[in-house]
């Protein structure tokens, strides 16, 4: 039994466009991308002619890079069996939506609180957390565009009095 609002429009939701590839890819890229960044060093001594060369931890081995594998992963996850049916790209978008935007919060807290010290020197980020930073922003947008295009819409006019 379904219950509706006095006055409430009858007419049958619009179905569902197909699953974009595209949408796909860019999630699987970006997801990726940030995976395969984690498994690098994300910082390095600022100057190595002062302090000697060194890098900092993976960056899965930091709270941020952690996050960012983890969330990416699910997001996989999601990506990955939630395109068989529209009814279950409905039920995940939501999630792989949080969980994305997640890894891009961590990511910005971890840039935000800087890269530290190392060996008592000075550490700046290097090209991995970048490039995991730049894939977990992506995975975010494609997620947002995945959303966007089953997300319920308001019905325009008004209903009938």
């Amino acid at each position: 039994m379904q219950f509706h609002a006095a006055g409430a429009d009858d007419r049958p939701e619009p179905e569902l466009p197909r699953a974009s590839p595209f949408g796909r890819g860019l999630l699987l890229l970006g997801s990726g991308l940030s995976l395969l960044a984690a498994s690098q060093p994300w910082t390095r001594v600022a100057f190595p002619r002062l302090w000697g060369a060194g890098d900092g931890p993976r960056g899965y081995d930091t709270v941020g890079g952690m996050t960012c594998s983890i969330t990416c992963a699910l997001v996989v996850v999601t990506a990955l069996f939630g395109d068989r049916s529209p009814a279950t790209r409905q039920a995940v978008a939501p999630g792989a939506l949080l969980l994305s935007w997640l890894a891009v919060s961590a990511m910005a807290l971890q840039c935000w609180h800087g890269a530290g010290s190392l060996r008592g020197g000075t550490a700046e980020f290097t090209a991995a957390f970048a490039l995991g930073f730049a894939g977990a922003v992506l995975a975010a947008l494609a997620c947002t565009w995945r959303w966007r295009q089953i997300a319920p819409r308001r019905r325009s006019g008004r209903a009938p009095t």
